[in-house]
């Protein structure tokens, strides 16, 4: 397995242990979840990578406080683990429909 993809399925479990369901295919996100994205990485010293993930946390349904009140909650889970740095909100695409979101960058250093 590639440290890429070792990265990317690391953070799924995280997130998925932290009691969000989490998917990696965008075919597969159906609100209310949590999408990775392939992971940016960055080369560092005796082989370590880093790399940096967008988490797409999505909410059900339309843009109103309902929906935010989900966001805040999943954001809640995902920011007690360790590795999520930073989050803002916005909005994802998924067919047709366009739903509210929270984006969060999640960083993890693996030995490649």
């Amino acid at each position: 397995m590639s440290w890429l993809q070792y990265a990317s399925d690391e953070i799924v479990a995280r997130f998925t242990a932290a009691g969000i369901r989490t998917v990696a295919d965008p075919r597969n996100a159906t609100p209310p979840c949590a999408l990775v994205s392939p992971p940016a990485f960055e080369v560092m010293a005796n082989g370590v990578v880093m790399t940096r993930t967008t988490v797409t946390l999505i909410a059900p349904g339309p843009a109103n406080s309902d929906a935010a009140k989900s966001l805040m909650s999943m954001a809640d889970l995902a920011c007690a683990i360790d590795n999520v740095t930073t989050g803002s909100p916005g909005s994802i695409l998924l067919g047709a429909a366009e739903y509210p979101a929270y984006d969060l960058t999640v960083e993890i250093a693996v030995k490649n």
